[in-house]
């Protein structure tokens, strides 16, 4: 949407003077200026104390601010109306009727072109010291408010930009000041150490990036190889479990069936004495039957004295504690302690012959270390930080044998 000599004289009226831009937030200074509470802050910043851009008059280093709310409205309410619907941010070419976007502006005759009328500035030798540069909404962002010329220099001291005028009658004597065009020689000299810079630390990411992505298969590698190795181990000592406890089964059955067959002659011995003892009473009782005196006498004497002998012999008394004999414990005692030994040595042949750390490959990445810290000091720190990562590692790996201990421990809690 074109716009009117009215809005563009509008348009520099509402025009902040530091960022040459319709006013954000203004704030009026005591002297009667406006300005962006933003460019304000930046002018304290840089100078220290606040000189007004406009008519350089000094107000502290703490001045008295005061918001202009009805600039601010009608900044605002201007910023919203000259948004083009077709160019929101497009310049427009001044010469054309039509206004059409713009593709250069020229600092020196202070206009923006199109494609068609830039042409003149091209093929004419009259304008080859004319300067070209991106479109510009606002020629003032270039030039200097004091004197009303093209910034040329830039002062590196106060980092602000100048006329000629500037570096005559400013208050730059004895700044460093140099040309806009040396100044961005400088800068890009600067800008390619930096890239140099960065594509160091670039290629230092990469490399630890494959250096990474090595360990994480390193560690899937480790994962399925100990898993392998647990249920190996696993097999392994459930097999030797299930001997032993096979071996102790039979020995418990063993020593179970020795007592039950002496408990077996135990009960014979005393069944016996039993029937022995019912035979004698049933010749008591057939004797009290008697009532001859003579034939009582008789068999009495015939018989009294087997009676006598029976009754005195000792009975046999089974020997009941036995029972409590530790003959069991003491035949499965030697049997676990093997079996023990057995699983320790078998579990620590299988952990060894799971070797999850290359040697070599430690060696090389110590290496590697060494040449970073030749190239940069500064990793001085990363290498410390390896170095307590191998510590972690090597008491991960003394611990294993704690855990294997554990583990049997477990196991012989679950035996008992």
């Amino acid at each position: 949407m074109a716009c009117s000599k009215a809005d563009d004289s509008l348009e520099g009226e509402l025009t902040c003077p530091v960022c040459l831009d319709i006013f954000r937030d203004p704030h009026l200074l005591s002297c009667g200026h406006n300005f962006c509470l933003q460019c304000v802050q930046e002018l304290k910043k840089q100078e220290g104390v606040l000189k007004c851009p406009e008519c350089r008059k000094k107000h502290g280093s703490n001045p008295q601010l005061q918001k202009n709310f009805k600039l601010a409205n009608i900044s605002e309410d201007y910023r919203r109306r000259s948004k083009s619907p077709k160019h929101p941010t497009a310049v427009l070419c001044d010469s054309c009727l039509e206004r059409n976007v713009a593709v250069k502006t020229c600092l020196k005759c202070e206009v923006s072109m199109c494609s068609e009328h830039l042409k003149p500035h091209l093929e004419r030798p009259a304008y080859r010291d004319h300067t070209l540069v991106v479109p510009m909404a606002n020629i003032r962002k270039r030039k200097c408010p004091d004197h009303d010329e093209t910034f040329k220099y830039y002062c590196l001291d106060e980092r602000v930009y100048l006329c000629n005028a500037c570096t005559v009658e400013g208050n730059h004597a004895g700044h460093n000041v140099k040309t806009m065009t040396n100044v961005m020689k400088d800068l890009q000299v600067t800008l390619q150490a930096q890239i140099r810079k960065a594509d160091k630390k670039e290629s230092k990411i990469e490399k630890s990036l494959s250096g990474c992505n090595e360990f994480e298969q390193e560690m899937t590698n480790i994962l399925e190889g100990g898993e392998q190795t647990i249920e190996k181990l696993r097999e392994v000592l459930m097999e030797k479990l299930d001997e032993f406890l096979s071996r102790a089964r039979e020995c418990f059955l063993s020593q179970c069936q020795d007592m039950t067959n002496e408990m077996n002659k135990n009960q014979s011995k005393v069944i016996e004495d039993k029937k022995q003892i019912a035979e004698t009473k049933d010749r008591i009782d057939s004797l009290l039957k008697e009532n001859d005196p003579f034939q009582f006498i008789e068999e009495y004497n015939r018989k009294g004295k087997i009676i006598s002998k029976i009754l005195q012999r000792p009975l046999f008394e089974p020997d009941f504690d036995s029972l409590e004999d530790p003959k069991i414990a003491e035949k499965i005692e030697p049997m676990f302690e093997e079996f023990q030994s057995i699983s320790e040595k078998c579990a620590k042949d299988i952990i060894c012959d799971f070797d999850c750390f290359n040697e070599d490959s430690e060696e090389e990445e110590e290496e590697e270390e060494v040449e970073e810290d030749e190239d940069d000091e500064d990793d001085n720190d990363e290498s410390d930080d390896y170095d307590e990562e191998n510590e972690e590692d090597v008491d991960s790996s003394a611990s294993s044998d704690e855990d294997l201990m554990h583990y049997l421990a477990a196991i012989n809690l679950i035996n008992s």
